[in-house]
């Protein structure tokens, strides 16, 4: 996707956003919206994948042992996988949709802003900010407040 920002290749950049990281409309992008739903997507499989069942493990870990960690982390992650696969597929399924994701944001609150800080703090040691003239985005013409190529 970036390659296809840094060629100035908009389509292509928002044809990768739409097969491998999102699954709403991305026609109506600019720039800085397709870099945003990459970062986004970055955030929120690392949150997922990552950091709350680790939280979650941690957690149970502490209060159980090795078998309270893990079953923990299974618990999060089980909620996590119906939060994905169930409701809003189907209108039937809609209240245990709705259920589901509520149990997922509850789970996640903590561990989504230990995640967000890690980003943060990542991108600062790696000296990156979209807003400073060391950022990508400056570097690749894309300016924080309009999104649009220099």
């Amino acid at each position: 996707m970036r390659g296809h920002l840094v060629a100035g290749d908009l389509d292509g950049a928002r044809r990768q956003v739409a097969w491998h990281l999102v699954s709403r409309d991305t026609t109506g992008l600019d720039e800085g919206a397709v870099a945003s739903a990459a970062v986004e997507s970055l955030a929120e499989n690392l949150t997922d994948g990552v950091v709350a069942p680790l939280c979650f493990y941690v957690a149970g870990a502490l209060m159980g042992g090795v078998a309270g960690g893990l079953a923990l982390a299974w618990a999060y992650r089980a909620v996590n996988t119906a939060d994905a696969m169930i409701g809003y597929r189907r209108a039937e399924l809609e209240y245990l949709g709705r259920a589901t994701a509520r149990a997922d944001d509850a789970a996640n609150y903590v561990p989504a802003r230990l995640a967000g800080a890690a980003l943060v703090a990542g991108a600062g040691l790696a000296r990156e900010s979209a807003a400073g003239p060391r950022g990508r985005c400056a570097a690749m013409g894309v300016t924080p407040r309009a999104r649009t190529r220099a």
